[in-house]
């Protein structure tokens, strides 16, 4: 009977450690796609010609637009920091998947 307990942790055991990494799995899919997006030529260039339309509308380089992000653009800055605080965690989290991965190879070598 004692037995039989230790067979039902241990399947609980597996059962919990294949949901934990199914998660993982997950959770490393959206980084990757996050990190191929915002790592793109395509977003680069996308926030070039988005910073050049907004400095121009707000500069009166635009005819007929008129002004509502001044200069300093108090508004574009506040949107550029929370974006460079979002890739900042997006970039954190893809190093930690790596991170894991290289541990987890140099774990097998040692075996």
């Amino acid at each position: 009977m004692h037995h039989h307990h230790a067979e039902d942790f241990r399947s609980g055991q597996l059962g919990f450690r294949t949901r934990f990494e199914e998660r993982q799995r997950r959770r490393d899919k959206f980084s990757d796609t996050l990190t191929e997006f915002f790592g793109s030529g395509w977003f680069l260039v996308a926030n070039a010609v988005l910073f050049i339309i907004w400095i121009a509308c707000n500069t009166q380089l635009v005819p007929g637009v008129q002004t509502f992000d001044p200069f300093p653009f108090t508004l574009l800055t506040m949107i550029v920091s929370l974006e460079a605080i979002f890739l900042s965690i997006i970039v954190l989290m893809r190093s930690m998947i790596i991170l894991a991965f290289l541990q987890k190879m140099i774990q097998n070598l040692l075996k």
